[in-house]
């Protein structure tokens, strides 16, 4: 029961700065590698997958990402989330030594603090996983919403890089690959560090320099593929024909078949050549 009541206490005793810091979400497209998107694509229709970061003065920490009855977690997806087998609600089940035989485990959704696996990863999750149970199960919703709360923390004697700004001013909250229309709401507390990077600690409460940050929100949407854009870059290129020329000749079960005739021959050559050079959407 210690983290539960720890978690609570940190909650109630949040005390504003004169002037409260800014706090923001910001999302940034991850490219899905070829190989991992041929599989995702047989769950998903046009997967995207999307990284979440919290930015707010790099003179903080990340503590929590939290959801109660009335600020809960609400993060769901029109078209549904990719739970790759191997992955987890969070990343202390993301094990990168897997990596190179389950090459879709690194665009499994998630919600972390600072890592984008377990290596090192010094986050616990409250109540220890359960609360992933139905999002990692197929549902299009994550919802934490319980009494109690639940969530996932970091506390520390002295900030750490997980949980601190790195040089974009951001830390790592989420990963989502999904179908669809994507939208998330989540509160989280930051606390204020001494200059020197310790955990301020004034005369009185100790957790007069922390700062809740409730309900903030982001939203992305899932794109369609871009024809030809076989690496993910973004453009059709050289790369992308050559992936064809590789399998001209084929006559089953072919991945680069662009006019769907069960073939690659010349006309998807001819596809291929019409939209090199072509500039894909963000």
């Amino acid at each position: 029961m210690r983290p539960i009541i720890l978690l609570i206490a940190l909650l109630g005793f949040t005390k504003l700065q004169a002037q409260d810091p800014a706090v923001i979400l910001e999302v940034e497209e991850v490219s899905i590698s070829a190989e991992a998107l041929d599989a995702i694509a047989t769950e998903l229709d046009n997967p995207s997958c999307y990284r979440v970061y919290a930015s707010f003065p790099d003179n903080y920490e990340l503590q929590f990402i939290y959801g109660l009855l009335d600020t809960p977690i609400d993060i769901t997806a029109s078209g549904g989330f990719y739970q790759d087998p191997l992955g987890g609600g969070s990343t202390l089940i993301i094990n990168p030594d897997v990596y190179p035989v389950q090459p879709t485990l690194p665009f499994d959704s998630w919600l972390t603090i600072g890592d984008e696996d377990n290596v090192g990863n010094e986050m616990e999750v409250l109540p220890d996983g359960i609360i992933f149970d139905a999002w990692e199960a197929g549902s299009n919703q994550l919802l934490i919403d319980g009494p109690f709360g639940g969530g996932v923390y970091i506390t520390t004697e002295s900030a750490i890089e997980q949980n601190t700004p790195d040089e974009n001013g951001r830390v790592l909250i989420g990963q989502f690959t999904f179908s669809g229309e994507l939208n998330g709401m989540l509160s989280l507390q930051i606390r204020r560090l001494n200059p020197d990077g310790s955990i301020f600690d004034p005369p009185g409460p100790a957790l007069a320099e922390t700062f809740v940050a409730e309900n903030l929100t982001f939203s992305a949407q899932s794109s369609a593929p871009c024809l030809g854009d076989f690496d993910s870059d973004g453009v059709v290129g050289v790369a992308d024909l050559l992936n064809v020329l590789s399998e001209f000749g084929c006559v089953s079960n072919c991945a680069f078949d662009l006019d769907n005739d069960g073939y690659v021959f010349v006309s998807d050559i001819l596809v291929m050549l019409s939209v090199i050079g072509d500039q894909c959407e963000d």
